[in-house]
């Protein structure tokens, strides 16, 4: 019996896993919900909710966010815009990570730009020029979901 209550501690832990939660899996291909870039001469922002119809020619924009993880702290982002009847325009960005309960947070160099998820995207950079503040965010929800 004695031995019985010893082998209990263990058996516990055996059945709850006793390990480290799982990173949440980050790469795959997001749709882009959301595109705010700065306004005309750099004032003020000018942001559009995707799909997008384009009120002057009825073109519309479609967006995704490719991510793929280079290394464990850092990775690889794909944006592209995509726009009825033309060459789709992309840029990327090169991140890095720090994990955040659950979430991952991206750094560009000492700047927290975002967080990143199983299911979200949401990149926000700013900089200051002058008495501007130039602004580029990206809101994306993973594919299929």
């Amino acid at each position: 019996m004695k031995r019985l209550l010893y082998c209990l501690p263990l058996l516990t832990l055996m059945a709850c896993g006793g390990g480290v939660d799982p990173e949440p899996e980050i790469a795959g291909t997001y749709e882009m919900t959301q595109y705010t870039t700065p306004g005309a001469n750099g004032i003020g922002t000018v942001t559009y909710n995707f799909p997008y119809t384009n009120p002057q020619n009825n073109q519309v924009y479609t967006g995704s966010v490719k991510i793929a993880r280079n290394a464990d702290n850092r990775i690889g982002i794909v944006y592209i815009i995509g726009i009825q009847g033309r060459t789709p325009l992309s840029d990327s960005l090169n991140l890095s990570l720090r994990s955040g309960g659950g979430k991952f947070e991206m750094y560009d160099g000492a700047n927290r730009v975002g967080t990143i998820d199983e299911t979200t995207f949401n990149y926000d950079s700013r900089t200051e020029i002058g008495t501007n503040t130039l602004q580029f965010s990206i809101k994306a929800k993973r594919a299929g979901m």
